[in-house]
């Protein structure tokens, strides 16, 4: 069953942005503005976009930019990889699988829209992100968190355990004494880096 996707409120903010601009007389161009300059950033929750319309008119600006990003989908085709990786827990090859699904319904959605003008060098932009988007970041950031090596979840108990058993299958490697006559004793424990790199990444 595929999951249902989350409306997508940029496109119709879009088509209300160029009405509104319209109406006070401004000309919209689909860019964005490349300056140098210092630059104002805005959200809506600084003020909605109608009074930054009204501000460029205000400023007497006859020229505001419009430019959106827009969903890759193919970005997120990993994904499916995870989803078919037998390793992986079931809710996370679910997870990745509902996800991916979801990544193929929003493709070229806009992710954000940023409405600009530039007055006497300033930038001054409004920007929003889709809040759908949002979400998807989440989602990702889930299956990313939970895809992690199995002596991470391990108490140190068990964890050294497995590093002397790891040591000793080692040293049983005849390439491996081989090896050691050659280059001599040196009293390093060829796990210890390695684990303290674990215990320091917890």
């Amino acid at each position: 069953m595929t999951p249902s996707a989350a409306a997508d409120e940029l496109t119709p903010l879009a088509e209300r942005i160029a009405r509104l601009a319209t109406e006070r007389g401004l000309t919209l161009i689909p860019a964005t503005p490349t300056s140098h300059g210092p630059t104002v950033h805005l959200e809506p929750d600084d003020l909605s976009v109608a009074t930054f319309l009204d501000l460029a008119v205000t400023a007497d600006q006859r020229l505001v930019y419009l430019a959106s990003d827009r969903f890759d989908a193919d970005k997120f085709a990993e994904l499916d990889a995870v989803a078919a990786d037998t390793e992986a827990d079931d809710d996370t090859r679910r997870q990745a699988s509902a996800l991916r699904a979801k990544a193929a319904q929003y493709a070229g959605r806009p992710i954000s829209l940023e409405a600009a003008f530039v007055l006497q060098g300033v930038e001054h932009r409004w920007c929003v992100q889709a809040r759908w988007f949002d979400a998807f970041e989440e989602e990702l950031a889930g299956i990313t968190a939970s895809d992690e090596e199995p002596w991470q979840e391990l108490p140190e108990a068990e964890e050294k355990a497995l590093a002397d058993r790891l040591t000793a299958e080692l040293i049983a490697l005849p390439d491996f004494r081989a090896a050691s006559s050659e280059q001599g004793r040196c009293g390093t424990d060829p796990l210890r880096h390695s684990r303290t790199r674990r215990h320091t990444q917890r």
